[in-house]
């Protein structure tokens, strides 16, 4: 069963395909209600105008793809069997294109069509652009790719990208060897000097270029074709292309970008959590006090990863439960609010697979608990904190789990049950709760032996 947020979303994937295929100006209002299931009242109700809902698509696509790579860049770069940079490169860009192939109309509307409303940018945008920009200086940094020349190469990532973009958002058959291939080609194409490269750079004239000994597909030939023939531009223009959006993947627009370090977009808004789980006043409000608390007698782990999050000005410490839980529970909950208090991840993942059974912590298919909210945490998504602040709620048992908050398990019918998950929740996504009809939010469940098993949102 979707969220309401999810099925919006899917209904946004609907809008976007829409607006890809013939442009935010030749899309009706009446058009839109119907991808999205919504009279045009409520469409303009929920999204404001045409260009509000092109917004929504932007944030949508940039929270997700960017999310992915960023993860996607980490777990390479922080590989110790990585055989350097080029895996680091390569786990990248097969992230990107990937996604970008699941969903060609998001990315197709998001980075190759002109956005008018530029000046009044979404929530995450920018942020693609950025890990693209961050894994090409990394490049450089580690000796990989030329220096000085990174709006080149930014070009040339972007132009593959738009053409299997483009390509899969015409229903061409895209296949997990053409992402390979065109990583490998690109990857050549950025570090000529790279060990084994030397000899296979390719011939820009002939657009030309084996793979393993074996003539590429059409698909990666002429994606290295644009790429080549936008790593041959000499001089940039001064401003984009008229009707190019400047955040755009289409080269004539990251040819535009200024030389160096881009900025980087300011980090979403940190949420500075109230209501349970406030603020300890016995200990001065920084991430380093509470990460200093001593959460190693509380995990019997080294709390070898502290620094910031979401939950660091949190208090660490508990009440008991009342009516009064069963010890290994007890002792379970107040481990857990001590270990996210203290940032520690490695703690939380102990916590997790004490008892041999890893906690569900998402309905997608990452398995490792820690990076997951680490991830989380540094796209400013308060996952730490919204742990904490359920876990100083009542509880009620359901089957063989004691969950927190009850109203997972009682339902919340009236505004004191809403009440309960305020502040931890704005009241914009309580309220789509609410239209949904039940609480969609965290909830963690720990079974009577101390197991952790659950600490998951969603539906």
């Amino acid at each position: 069963m979707y969220t309401l947020a999810q099925l919006r979303e899917s209904r946004l994937c609907d809008a976007a395909e829409l607006l890809a295929q013939r442009g935010l100006d030749n899309v009706r209002a009446a058009e839109l209600a119907r991808a999205t299931r919504l009279s045009v009242g409520s469409l303009y109700r929920y999204y404001g105008s045409k260009q509000g809902i092109a917004r929504a698509i932007r944030t949508l696509t940039e929270r997700d793809l960017s999310y992915a790579c960023f993860v996607a860049y980490q777990m390479a770069d922080g590989d110790p069997l990585r055989q350097g940079f080029r895996d680091v490169f390569l786990a990248f860009w097969r992230e990107l294109a990937t996604w970008a192939l699941l969903q060609p109309h998001l990315v197709g509307f998001t980075f190759l069509h002109p956005h008018p409303d530029a000046d009044t940018p979404g929530e995450h945008d920018g942020r693609t652009r950025a890990q693209v920009l961050e894994v090409l200086e990394h490049g450089e940094r580690e000796g990989a790719f030329p220096k000085g020349r990174t709006w080149i190469h930014e070009c040339m990532v972007w132009g593959v990208l738009a053409e299997l973009v483009r390509r899969a958002g015409q229903g061409e058959g895209m296949r997990e060897e053409d992402v390979q291939i065109t990583g490998e080609a690109l990857w050549r194409a950025l570090a000529p000097e790279a060990p084994g490269n030397e000899s296979r750079k390719p011939a820009p004239s002939a657009c030309r270029l084996d793979y393993n000994g074996c003539a590429m597909n059409r698909t990666s030939l002429l994606s290295l074709c644009v790429a080549v023939s936008l790593a041959a531009c000499t001089e940039r223009s001064s401003s984009p292309a008229a009707g190019v959006d400047s955040g755009a993947a289409a080269a004539a627009a990251a040819a535009s970008a200024p030389t160096g370090k881009a900025q980087t977009p300011p980090p979403a808004p940190s949420t500075e959590p109230q209501g349970a789980g406030g603020l300890d006043a016995a200990v001065p409000g920084s991430a380093t006090a509470n990460a200093d608390s001593g959460v190693g007698e509380y995990t019997n782990a080294p709390a070898a990863e502290k620094g910031t999050c979401s939950a660091a000005k949190l208090s660490p410490r508990v009440e008991p439960a009342t009516p009064a839980l069963p010890a290994p529970v007890e002792s379970m909950r107040q481990r857990i609010v001590a270990a996210a208090v203290a940032c520690d991840y490695t703690a939380l993942n102990t916590l997790a697979d004490e008892n041999g059974k890893a906690v569900r912590f998402t309905f997608g298919d990452s398995t490792d608990a820690g990076e997951y909210w680490r991830a989380a945490e540094k796209l400013g998504n308060p996952d730490l904190a919204r742990i904490v602040q359920v876990l100083n709620l009542p509880y009620a048992k359901q089957g063989n789990l004691y969950f927190w908050p009850a109203v997972h398990v009682t339902g919340a019918t009236s505004d004191k049950d809403w009440g309960a998950v305020k502040g931890i929740y704005s009241e914009a996504e309580i309220a789509g709760m609410k239209d949904h009809g039940a609480y969609l939010g965290l909830r963690v469940g720990i079974t009577p032996e101390g197991d952790w098993q659950i600490a998951v949102a969603g539906d």
